[in-house]
């Protein structure tokens, strides 16, 4: 007998080949088949390559197309989410005037709106059957994405007019409390068991909605939105699809959705007063107030900060090496070749304030010089402050006083490289987060003293061999690391070759790593550029919090500059493909979140 697929020269017993593999085929996916170990083989790779196949298709870099980016929206006249003056525009579905004309005002009312709901009756607190929560609960995904889902969930709660509750669970993917990373918010007490300590016995809490609002890149390309979906709802409704009589409702979510709120027509117009500028710095506006890391982070975000002299431009570089949408090895230089275009344009601003200065000087030395020969006091000032500009090249943030050693052998892209050292005042430093040492002690080779890193970081483990995204969400934190044997754990000074300090690394999915992961997440937040990995959160809260247009490394090895500081919301696309119940405008802050494929 004849097997399958074995060879043969004879043209007749070629076909015959054929025929019989045909037959096989056929075989395999006959009903009676059908429990077999193949078939279920055969269909695990099927819908395996039914989720590659888009992906590695249909996510490729392209120009910004709107016809085809949003085909639901009026697309003819895109405008800003937010006009000049809010009070031009009378949005529907919003009658009379704000409650409140800035961000600060309408915190400190849902403040007081807050310590109300929650007190009990007894103590100055609204009736118990006037009581309504809104408790958020990040799904099983990291610290970034848990943090700007987080941030949505409370504006949520403020146009809903709900307090808003924390219910934060140490998982694999962020395995430590949130009082672990941050400090309890100044006037806020969310916590669950602390504002519901009964809440197992409930029978509101047991019977409570609860909504998911996922994080999923690549969703939106395969299932579109429809106008019965939560994302409708959330768009359309002036509820946002929470019925107002329900006293407990809970959001699982891992996104940032704040924008889908910001363009509902029912509340437009509010959190254009509530956010000004269309919410171009809204996530940094929100995280400053409800996220102030805990001493033991702080302290370990000291300790870098200390260290960065005053005066120089720091630029942030994040490297994710591990994990979902790692860059591979080969990228890691791409990394300094975008610094290195930073650093040209941060010197062309430079140039630019010292021309600028010196034309003011200038226009000063032309004046009439008074018969005293002394040179008026607003003068002074004036000369002053331009040769100021003129020594600095900008502002500065830092008041710490601190010479570099960096090296000057060759240069990689303008990026100095390895040789030796000479004292030079450091107009340019660099702080690096990454999950892989190795990588870590590549930029320490390539940027010498420049560099700066956070002492006893993350151990490492293998890369994956591809940076394929294979997976529908973006972890941060994830995995169980363990330092390879061929490669023993480095210090801050381990570029020196006089210093002799080892420390010793720290499993990531742990407490402690996890606060190692919040420290570095603010201290990128401290640069004045950022360079971020493509698809982080990790890297999005860092440019959200900083309030700056990050340069993402795409794993092609090219170098974009975001225009968005904001964190992506990338289910504009889902909308695009399906259609919302309701009829919205196109936005210039819609397409700002398109980069966010490429």
């Amino acid at each position: 007998m004849f097997d399958y697929f074995s060879p043969t020269s004879s043209p007749r017993s070629g076909l015959f080949t054929i025929e019989r593999r045909f037959e096989y085929g056929v075989h395999l996916f006959s009903k009676s088949n059908r429990t077999s170990t193949r078939w279920r083989l055969l269909l695990a790779m099927a819908l395996w390559f039914s989720y590659v196949i888009p992906v590695t298709l249909r996510n490729e870099a392209r120009d910004f197309d709107p016809a085809r980016a949003a085909p639901s929206f009026d697309i003819q006249h895109p405008e800003w989410l937010c006009p000049k003056s809010t009070t031009e525009e009378n949005t529907s579905g919003f009658d009379g005037e704000p409650r409140q004309s800035s961000f600060e005002a309408y915190w400190e009312e849902y403040l007081e709106f807050h310590r109300e709901m929650v007190l009990p009756e007894s103590q100055g607190g609204v009736p118990e059957s006037e009581k309504r929560f809104l408790i958020f609960q990040p799904s099983d995904d990291g610290l970034g994405n848990r943090l700007q889902a987080l941030l949505s969930s409370v504006v949520m709660a403020m146009v809903t007019r709900r307090a808003i509750v924390l219910d934060w669970l140490a998982m694999p993917q962020c395995n430590a409390n949130f009082i672990d990373l941050f400090q309890q918010p100044e006037g806020l007490t969310w916590d669950l068991n602390t504002t519901l300590p009964h809440h197992k016995t409930l029978p509101s809490y047991k019977t409570k909605p609860e909504i998911w609002y996922p994080y999923c890149r690549n969703c939106a390309l395969r299932s579109p939105i429809t106008p019965e979906s939560t994302w409708s709802n959330l768009l359309c409704e002036a509820n946002l699809g929470l019925n107002t009589t329900t006293p407990i409702v809970q959001i699982f979510s891992t996104q940032w959705f704040l924008p889908v709120i910001q363009h509902n027509p029912h509340w437009k117009r509010e959190l254009c007063h509530m956010f000004p500028g269309g919410g171009k710095n809204a996530f940094q506006m929100l995280a400053r107030k409800l996220l102030k890391p805990s001493r033991v982070v702080q302290d370990k975000i000291d300790s870098v900060m200390e260290r960065v002299p005053e005066g120089v431009t720091l630029i942030g570089l994040q490297v994710r090496r591990t994990e979902n949408n790692a860059v591979g090895q080969g990228i890691e230089d791409s990394f300094l070749s975008c610094a290195a275009d930073v650093v040209q344009e941060e010197e062309e601003k430079e140039e630019e304030l010292r021309l600028a200065a010196s034309s003011r000087m200038a226009t000063i030395d032309r004046r009439q010089t008074p018969p005293n020969g002394r040179t008026p006091d607003n003068q002074e000032e004036e000369s002053s402050h331009s040769s100021s500009i003129v020594q600095s090249g900008h502002y500065l943030r830092r008041n710490i006083t601190l010479d570099l050693d960096l090296t000057d052998n060759h240069n990689i892209n303008g990026v100095q490289t390895g040789g030796s050292k000479k004292k030079t005042s450091g107009r340019f430093a660099y702080y690096l987060a990454t999950d892989y040492r190795p990588t870590r002690a590549h930029f320490q080779k390539a940027l010498g003293d420049q560099l700066l890193v956070l002492e006893n970081t993350f151990q490492s483990t293998k890369p994956p061999a591809s940076s394929l995204d294979l997976s529908s969400t973006n972890y941060e934190g994830d995995s169980l690391d363990i330092s390879p044997p061929e490669f023993s754990p480095i210090g801050d000074n381990e570029a020196s070759p006089a210093s002799s300090s080892q420390t010793e690394a720290v499993v990531r999915n742990s407490v402690q790593g996890v606060q190692k992961a919040v420290a570095e997440m603010f201290l990128l937040a401290q640069a004045d550029r950022i360079i971020s990995s493509p698809y982080s959160t990790f890297g999005s809260f860092a440019h959200g919090y900083a309030n700056v247009q990050p340069n993402i490394v795409k794993r092609d090895g090219t170098c974009i500059k975001r225009r968005s500081t904001q964190p992506c919301f990338q289910y504009w696309f889902g909308f695009a493909n399906g259609g919302a119940k309701c009829h919205i405008k196109s936005t210039i802050e819609m397409s700002e979140d398109y980069d966010c494929w490429l």
